[in-house]
């Protein structure tokens, strides 16, 4: 991905350039783009699909098992004494 610092580098050096040859860069550019730009499709909306609420709440509850493992093994004595403070 090209950073926003390229993108004014390439912009400021762009304004230095007489009009007829921004037009000759527009057309490598394009160029460029068609011969080596990938091919999908970016989704830019914001709405979420049906397959993307599936993996959404496929990585949430992934993610709440790795961080908070809701299983009845006992805590560790660190762990338990930490949890009876904050309980009283």
């Amino acid at each position: 991905m090209i950073a926003n610092t390229q993108i004014d580098e390439i912009a400021q050096t762009l304004m230095a350039l007489p009009a007829e040859k921004i037009a000759a860069v527009k057309d490598y550019v394009d160029f460029l783009k068609a011969q080596y730009a990938r091919n999908e499709t970016i989704d830019a909306s914001d709405e979420w699909s049906d397959a993307d609420l599936r993996e959404f709440a496929a990585a949430s509850a992934e993610y709440g098992e790795k961080v908070a493992p809701w299983n009845d093994a006992p805590l560790d004595s660190k762990e338990n004494s930490r949890h009876e403070r904050q309980s009283e």
